[in-house]
């Protein structure tokens, strides 16, 4: 394997899409250890981890040494990472030195699935179960509660990871290896050597050990949802949240883009709602000090930061309102008013990920929003921070 000596392999991948097998079946034709070295520091969002002490974490660089000392038998340095492990580590490593000096002749690999609704089932049944890799699957419970929502939100996470992914290579001018999971899964080493332009050799790679976490709950699971996906668009599904619909359509599906809109939206047969993302850098609706921030992991691209005695005020013709806030380690309290009702959340996450509010009552009628800061944080916050992101309408 001289061909790779002092190379890179970085695998790039989304949730649930086989990243573990893959980097099972690197290690095993001996080219380099994969793995998410990098997970503790880019987000704590595991059980295990609220107790953790920030303070006391390594560096990004120590880490990066340690790792780069388990591989020293290996021709070829290898990570995998998700887009929101990437885009932290990346950020953390260039404060010591440039990334490409850390990983030199980099071998990008992208590791994607092809049947979405599998891979979104799985990391549902894994958010639901807290059980993340094949070793414990055995404790995996067959009763799952299903939730047609929050399994097209997990396809959704699925396919923005996606979307960061393809624009960070285009804008980087990297062409990466492409792996499907399902072509990979039939013969492993066969078709990473052929990926890597490698030739075949006999490698002890034992299928059974790194078998995908394939279970009864993600079996039944999926029977749900691809039987609710392929309903009439007469069954009416009030609770909506209508980026999804704005990600499904990412996969050009036509037959799926019509099953989601007509299941999630509860409408008179023939007549759909019409759906509005409001138009946020032009709008009069800002008070006080708000600044618009262009950074690849907002939605769109763009967030509100809505400084002190700053808000956000609506009203407008609606049936239901969708909010996207963003929640990091720096997120404080917002107050949140849909007509007199009142919300008071606090947006603190040990990841950056993003909080969607949805309100929706019986008629369509004028509706006023009012989206507010309070300059309160918890204790494990480091800010008192309120970004706005996205606001959708249904009417």
């Amino acid at each position: 394997m001289s061909e790779l000596d002092g190379a890179s392999i970085l695998v790039a991948c989304t949730l649930r899409s086989g990243s573990n097998y893959l980097c099972a079946a690197i290690k095993s034709l001996g080219l380099s250890a994969p793995t998410e070295y990098f997970q503790e520091l880019a987000y704590a969002n595991n059980k295990s981890s609220l107790s953790l002490d920030a303070s006391k974490l390594p560096s990004a660089l120590e880490i990066y040494q340690r790792a780069r000392l388990s591989q020293v038998d290996f021709p070829a340095f290898g990570v995998k990472w998700n887009w929101s492990q990437f885009e932290t580590i990346r950020s953390e490593l260039s404060k010591f030195r440039d990334f490409n000096e850390l990983f030199p002749r980099p071998i990008w690999i992208k590791l994607s699935r092809r049947r979405r609704a599998e891979q979104a089932v799985s990391l549902y049944v894994a958010k639901k179960s807290d059980v993340w890799v094949a070793g414990d699957a055995p404790r995996l419970s067959a009763s799952i509660d299903y939730n047609f929502v929050d399994v097209l939100s997990c396809l959704d996470e699925i396919i923005r990871e996606d979307i960061l992914w393809e624009k960070f290579f285009r804008e980087s001018e990297i062409n990466p290896i492409r792996i499907d999971y399902e072509d990979f899964i039939l013969d492993p080493p066969r078709a990473l050597c052929s990926a890597l332009g490698l030739s075949q050799t006999e490698v002890a790679f034992d299928k059974a050990t790194y078998q995908p976490t394939t279970t009864i709950a993600n079996r039944l699971v999926l029977e749900s949802f691809e039987t609710d996906l392929a309903r009439s668009p007469s069954v009416p599904r009030p609770e909506v949240s209508a980026d999804i619909l704005e990600r499904v359509a990412q996969l050009a599906d036509a037959t799926l883009i019509a099953n989601v809109s007509g299941r999630l939206l509860d409408h008179t047969p023939g007549i759909y709602p019409q759906i509005r993302k409001i138009d946020l850098r032009n709008h009069s609706g800002f008070l006080g000090a708000v600044e618009a921030i262009e950074e690849p992991h907002f939605r769109d691209f763009v967030g509100f930061r809505m400084g002190p005695n700053s808000a956000f005020d609506l009203t407008v013709q609606a049936r239901s309102v969708l909010i996207e806030l963003l929640s990091h380690p720096w997120s404080g309290f917002v107050e949140v008013a849909f007509d007199d009702e009142m919300r008071k959340i606090d947006l603190f996450h040990y990841a950056t990920t993003y909080r969607p509010l949805f309100k929706t009552w019986e008629n369509s009628e004028p509706r006023r929003l009012r989206i507010t800061p309070l300059q309160r944080k918890n204790d494990l916050s480091e800010g008192f921070e309120v970004w706005l992101q996205r606001l959708w309408i249904v009417d």
